[in-house]
């Protein structure tokens, strides 16, 4: 999507592109990971500009689909007095929300990661998803962060249908505390994590409201608060601690050091504004 987000003076807005799995994407490509993204895009200049910008930032665009005559959604960010950001949206034309009208060939991939985003503003395409993900499945690693935006949702009955139907073909799950609260009315971390596990889901990476994350998989659980950071906005922070946790245990790390690089890099995020670092401004290895 296209994204405003505030610059220094009031009323005046810089633009970039974001989104919630772009967001994730771009960070797990920083990362060193090989990352492709599927979208379906319009046949406009502004498309054009987030294929060149995925190019740039090493993501391959081989999946992504264009739908002519088509133009991205807008988002803009307004933040609070403590840097926590609200989002106005235009996207009820764009392209992707027709993405799974009929199933994608992903078998090249080995993770695939989605969001609550995703399944909301395609959820008019639920039969082409999940054969999308049965297929996927047999061979990838499914991961879902439950990302939920009541305001995308017809009800909230309607939306616990669809993650209902997804959940159990996902392997990792990413939630917060506000996430489980809103959409499951479950306020307590080992409840969330026993819910989804539920469904057959064998790693739960849960984020709280005290700058604690937790990981619970099998036997095991890992906790690890982050350092209390002064943020200037907070778009953008909960993607990029699911590239880093990803990026580390994708690497063969235990669920600590996993930890310790998603809040790093979500610390570096909420000291800028807009969802993701300019490349200009990012530093090796970060």
């Amino acid at each position: 999507m296209l994204e405003l987000s505030p610059a220094h003076a009031e009323c005046e807005y810089r633009m970039s592109f974001a989104g919630d799995t772009f967001n994730t994407a771009v960070y797990l490509s920083r990362l060193g990971n090989s990352v492709k993204y599927a979208t379906r895009l319009g046949d406009d200049p502004y498309s054009s500009k987030i294929i060149q910008t995925m190019e740039m930032e090493g993501i391959q665009t081989d999946l992504v689909q264009i739908q002519s005559g088509s133009t991205p959604g807008l988002y803009v960010i307004e933040n609070d007095s403590v840097g926590e950001r609200r989002f106005n949206y235009w996207r009820s034309e764009s392209p992707v929300r027709s993405m799974f009208s009929d199933p994608l060939n992903l078998n090249s991939v080995s993770v695939l990661y989605l969001s609550g985003v995703t399944l909301a503003i395609t959820k008019e395409q639920q039969s082409g998803l999940k054969e999308t993900l049965n297929q996927t499945g047999r061979t990838s690693r499914i991961v879902l962060d439950i990302n939920y935006r009541a305001s995308l949702w017809e009800s909230r009955d309607i939306a616990r249908q669809v993650y209902e139907a997804v959940l159990p073909y996902c392997h990792t799950v990413f939630s917060s505390e506000a996430d489980d609260l809103e959409l499951w009315a479950i306020n307590r971390p080992r409840a969330a994590a026993d819910f989804y596990r539920g469904f057959g889901i064998d790693e739960v990476v849960l984020k709280r409201g005290d700058h604690l994350a937790m990981v619970f998989s099998g036997a095991s659980e890992v906790e690890l608060a982050a350092d209390p950071i002064v943020a200037t906005d907070t778009t953008g922070a909960g993607d990029a601690f699911s590239a880093a946790y990803l990026s580390r245990r994708l690497s063969g790390a235990g669920f600590a050091a996993a930890l310790a690089a998603a809040h790093q890099l979500a610390g570096r995020v909420v000291k800028q504004r807009g969802a993701i670092i300019p490349i200009n401004c990012e530093q090796p290895g970060t």
